[in-house]
């Protein structure tokens, strides 16, 4: 898919690189000459506008080495960062009274 793609832009690139050659060289030529051709000049320069082609999802990175299991990856480092203390006290039967000194 990507290298049809490829090779349609580069066609494009090719008829345009052609186009410009041609009009260049009209344009080298006597002012009567061109303005005689530019009426043809002009229909031939015109560009049709297209909308950016859309890069299919995927097609750029190997989306399953870099987001396949994401989560997974993220706690296994989180694991490796935060360490665990262990308490002997049960801190869940402390509460705030306020009276700090």
């Amino acid at each position: 898919m990507m290298k049809e793609k490829l090779e349609e832009m580069n066609r494009h690139i090719s008829a345009l690189s052609h186009t410009i050659k041609d009009t260049e060289e009209m344009m080298k030529a006597s002012d009567v000459c061109f303005m005689e051709e530019f009426p043809v000049t002009m229909e031939r320069v015109q560009i049709s506008s297209q909308p950016d082609p859309q890069t299919p999802s995927g097609a750029l990175i190997h989306v399953p080495r870099y987001l396949g299991n994401l989560p997974f990856r993220v706690w296994k480092k989180m694991q490796d960062i935060v360490q665990n203390s262990e308490s002997g006290e049960d801190l869940c039967c402390y509460t705030h009274t306020g009276n700090d000194a």
